[in-house]
């Protein structure tokens, strides 16, 4: 046994530091003035420094103060950017195959067409980034923020947004097969002529979302009004939903029918928390024991309406048209008829 053991700890020491992110073998310091490929730069300050179509591949910027640096056309394949500050970092058709960029913030950050294949982006912040044409496939984005990020017509295919937050971003065009999109955050996305192929929505949220145009052929877990709105090829249409709803589909959270063409409908006990209905044409329907809590209803026309026993806490009613509504109280009618 001592002599097993002294064989396998070698072996042991060695993988327990590729487990926990240490370098077997450290980096030669680089030149600060002049950088070359795999060296260690944590030394150097760049910050607002231009490094522009340089070859950096393979070297360190570990938790490194790199806000507002240009970095445009630049080889960082394979690099370690973990914990980076690149606040309004230029970062536009840089290459990036397989970094480390894990836990790193880039914040208004412009990475328009950049090559991100396979790179580790796990819990990363990109507020309000620009990540257009970028390309990201088989990349692992694990609880990135994306908050109001432009993703449009970027490619995310295979890659995996597990518990990412996509709220307020865009991705029109943007190709996401086969991508892993359980728990992420989908909340007012613009996922406009999307491709969905194949992905996996499981357990997500869905608010106030656009998928106009978008493919979900063989997606998973997807919710059943998107459901209701696809054709057999898998793309989705808004008209198809208000057909849907005019045949009784009624289970519409979240869902953005803001200017829907849905009068004379029975649309009793449907649901409808936190749906959009904004400028929605409603008039003479049936609304009865509908859910309309934290409903968007501004500038809906609700003429001759029936909603006795809805619920409408937290609904917005301003500009209106509660004419003859039933259901409705006086008082009520009078705080919101403008």
């Amino acid at each position: 046994m001592p002599i097993v053991f002294a064989i396998l700890l070698p072996l042991f020491i060695l993988g327990s530091n590729h487990f926990f992110g240490i370098e077997a073998r450290s980096l030669p310091k680089g030149e600060c003035d002049n950088p070359k490929p795999n060296t260690d730069l944590t030394h150097c300050r760049f910050s607002r420094t231009k490094l522009r179509g340089i070859n950096l591949t393979g070297v360190s910027l570990k938790n490194m103060e790199l806000s507002r640096i240009s970095l445009r056309k630049t080889n960082l394949q394979k690099a370690n950017l973990e914990g980076a500050q690149l606040k309004r970092a230029d970062l536009r058709e840089a290459i990036l195959k397989s970094a480390n960029l894990n836990d790193s913030m880039l914040d208004g950050a412009n990475l328009e067409g950049a090559q991100l294949q396979k790179a580790s982006l796990q819990r990363s912040s990109f507020l309000a980034s620009s990540l257009k044409n970028a390309n990201l496939s088989e990349s692992h984005l694990y609880q990135a923020y994306l908050y109001g990020a432009d993703l449009r017509y970027a490619n995310i295919s295979k890659s995996d947004l597990r518990e990412a937050n996509l709220s307020e971003a865009s991705l029109k065009g943007t190709v996401l097969r086969s991508a892993n999109l359980s728990k992420t955050i989908f909340d007012r996305t613009d996922l406009e002529q999307a491709h969905l192929e194949g992905a996996n929505f499981k357990s997500n949220l869905f608010k106030l979302v656009n998928v106009e145009g978008a493919n979900f052929h063989q997606a998973k877990g997807i919710p059943g009004w998107i459901i209701q709105g696809l054709d057999e090829k898998g793309f989705h249409s808004t008209l198809r939903l208000e057909n849907a709803i005019r045949q009784g589909f009624r289970k519409l959270n979240g869902v953005d029918l803001s200017g829907a063409d849905l009068n004379d409908l029975d649309l009793s006990r449907g649901s409808f928390v936190d749906a959009n209905l904004e400028y929605a044409d409603l008039e003479g329907s049936n609304l009865k024991g509908a859910n309309l809590k934290g409903a968007n209803l501004k500038g809906a026309n609700l003429k001759g309406a029936n909603l006795k026993g809805a619920n409408l806490k937290g609904a917005n009613l301003y500009y209106t048209n509660l004419n003859d509504t039933q259901g409705i109280s006086t008082s009520l009618k009078e705080e919101f008829i403008q």
